[in-house]
Parts: C-alpha cells; structure tokens; sequence
C-alpha cells in the first residue's frame, strides 16, 4: 500500500477510535480503563495471561540461554566417575 494510503488510513482509524472513546466515556466507563484495555490488545484489565517472561520451557531466571539446566553432562561412555576411579 502507498504511504499516503497508509496515512490516510491511519487518520481514519484515529477518528473511529476517537468516537469509540467518546461512546465509552458517555457510557460511564472510566478513562483509566479503557487506556488499560488498549494497552492490553484489547483484553478486558486484569491479570497478565500465563506464559510471560521468565515462565515455560526455557532456562530459569538466574541462567543465560544455552546453558543446560542441572549441572554439567555426565559422560556416556563409562569413563572415570569421581576420585576412586582408576
């Protein structure tokens, strides 16, 4: 799309938005919460949706990426285990 489309498209969005907040206003909606649902992608104010920074599958909070959680790998080929080895 050209920019002078998306800019008039843009102006557009901007004025539709603007007489959705006036229509939210005049219903009694608070201006804190409808900025609340904006920031939100729209969701309806409340606690943050599971699976946000620091949670699921990845490395713990204290460890860089690429680093193994649990320790170091153990060998697999039998080798020495510990200082009575030998």
């Amino acid at each position: 799309m050209d920019p002078r489309q998306l800019i008039s498209r843009l102006a557009e969005l901007k004025a539709e938005g603007d007489a959705i907040m006036q229509q939210l206003m005049q219903a009694g909606i608070p201006p804190e919460e409808i900025m609340a649902a904006l920031e939100g992608g729209g969701q309806q104010a409340g606690p943050p949706p599971m699976g946000g920074p620091g949670m699921g599958a990845g490395p713990g909070p204290d460890l860089p990426p690429g680093i193994p959680q649990g320790g170091p790998p153990m060998p697999m080929n039998g080798g020495p285990r510990g200082l009575l080895a030998g």
